[in-house]
């Protein structure tokens, strides 16, 4: 009875899993998705469907009347609202989740701290603004808007370095950082172009390139947020709690 006591206390023990008591984070990244691909996609779709010509293409870009401004204004804003809640409620579902796998990973709060920032500079600056009778308008927007994209990026850049601690793959993390600088530089190039030349068919394909890149970013961003879910359910990784893995612990040989 001693001996088959000290053999059991002598076996090595079970990988720990990890809690069940995981917040869910599929419909946040539901609403990222598709409020993303609605953005892109939808005033496509109205222009399909429309038969009073609100929208229509002129020199290879997307025109419209007043009727035609108020449905793409509703349906982006129905978008990036969607998208803009789905992904602050993902971002803290998913670093508590990723916290009960791992040490390294990013702290709930650095997404909402990080937009709550942002925002409380925008308001700042709108009253800076006023005050100086829109004197400082248009330095205050580029200060608002390159502190935005800085705070974005460090978001995507801790989710990266989280994805990697939990064993999920970092490259689609690293794409959606790369590929709105893509489009940002190709869109800026090919207003330089189109202004230039004034052809529709360089505005056809310049936006089809963007388009295509945004559909991408979107494709990668999702295939970001799913496999970073995936990796926070089962077992902790053998480096995450200082133990030797189960196969290479000792044995007893009695």
């Amino acid at each position: 009875m001693a001996k088959s006591t000290a053999e059991r206390s002598q076996r090595p023990a079970a990988e720990p899993e990890v809690s069940r008591r995981h917040v869910h984070t599929w419909l946040p990244r539901q609403l990222v998705v598709f409020g993303l691909f609605g953005v892109q996609l939808m005033p496509w779709a109205l222009y399909l469907l429309d038969d009073d010509d609100h929208l229509r293409v002129e020199n290879g870009q997307l025109a419209f009347d007043e009727i035609g401004r108020r449905s793409l204004e509703s349906v982006a804003l129905i978008g990036l609202l969607a998208a803009s809640v789905g992904w602050l409620l993902w971002t803290i579902g998913a670093a508590i989740n990723a916290r009960a796998k791992t040490r390294w990973s990013v702290s709930p709060l650095s997404a909402p701290l990080a937009y709550l920032f942002v925002f409380g500079l925008a308001v700042a600056g709108s009253v800076v603004s006023e005050d100086f009778t829109n004197k400082y308008e248009a330095p205050a927007v580029i200060v608002v808007a390159v502190v935005a994209v800085v705070c974005h990026l460090g978001i995507l850049a801790a989710f990266r370095r989280a994805a990697v601690a939990i064993g999920a793959p970092d490259a689609p993390w690293t794409r959606v950082m790369v590929l709105p600088l893509a489009i940002v530089l190709i869109s800026s190039v090919g207003a330089f172009f189109n202004r230039a030349v004034s052809s529709p068919a360089s505005m056809v394909a310049f936006s089809s390139v963007t388009f295509g890149l945004g559909l991408l970013m979107v494709a990668n961003l999702a295939k970001a947020m799913g496999s970073f879910d995936r990796s926070c359910v089962g077992r902790q990784m053998s480096h995450e709690n200082l133990q030797i893995p189960a196969f290479l612990r000792p044995t007893s040989s009695s």
